[in-house]
């Protein structure tokens, strides 16, 4: 791997990670998923570029839990030509994903980083074997909590989606330096008001602010499968963590 500043060292990584989840649905509609799962790193000791880690053989333990329910109602007889519409479905779906990681028995600072975590303008993967920066795993006491909508309808005899919204945030019960409580609220939409058209938004909300600081929107023309066209418009205040000023 290389490291930020262009230097190049070798090394070698043996890694294994296995997890045990006993999924469960209690009183007919409450699904809750328990994990608990351990990871053993061995790292060989760095060659060249005048970067130094030793021999390393690192532990992480990692247990959480999903709970989560799904309920809908459908109604049968709804019809709307605009919307080529054939009925319609509502699907709603909270969940709960929380997860804990003690500290590892070797920091990331004292590993050659061959997956380091990369920052995004999305929302992280928070459990594994999701969350794949192997090198960078550190500890974590982290709720996300969740909510998906979908609206279907019948077009041409099969099930689409005419809107497809989730919303999530974290919960950080222990942050770490510079973090606030509360990640960025993140929202993804997808509304298919015709077979033929897809209306996407991405939008990210600072919660500690009160204000909205990434909006990705766009229109996609679909109307076979020989050819598409998209329009769109993006907007943010920037990202430090991406070297993105305001």
């Amino acid at each position: 791997p290389g490291l930020a500043g262009g230097t190049n060292y070798a090394a070698g990584r043996a890694d294994s990670y296995h997890q045990v989840t006993l999924p469960q649905t209690y009183l007919g509609w409450l699904n809750v998923a328990p994990r608990v799962g351990g990871r053993f790193t061995h790292y060989t000791e760095t060659d060249g570029g005048g970067v130094n880690f030793n021999d390393e053989n690192r532990f992480v333990f990692n247990t959480g839990a999903e709970v989560s329910t799904k309920a809908s109602r459908v109604w049968k007889g709804l019809q709307n030509r605009a919307f080529e519409m054939d009925g319609l479905r509502h699907i709603v779906q909270p969940s709960i994903n929380y997860v804990f990681v003690p500290s590892p028995s070797v920091l990331p600072r004292e590993l050659p980083q061959f997956d380091r975590e990369i920052p995004s303008l999305r929302l992280l993967p928070i459990e594994y074997p999701d969350y794949n920066a192997v090198d960078a795993i550190d500890s974590q006491n982290v709720m996300r909590f969740s909510l998906r909508n979908k609206l279907q309808t019948k077009r041409g005899g099969e099930v689409d989606n005419l809107v497809n919204w989730m919303a999530a945030t974290d919960w950080r019960i222990n942050p770490k330096t510079g973090q606030a409580d509360f990640s960025n609220l993140y929202s993804d939409m997808d509304f298919k008001p015709r077979s033929w058209l897809t209306i996407n938004s991405e939008t990210r909300m600072d919660l500690e602010n009160a204000e909205f600081i990434g909006a990705n929107h766009s229109a996609t023309i679909n109307p076979n499968s020989t050819w598409s066209w998209k329009v769109g418009h993006r907007y943010f205040t920037g990202e430090p963590a991406l070297g993105l000023n305001s």
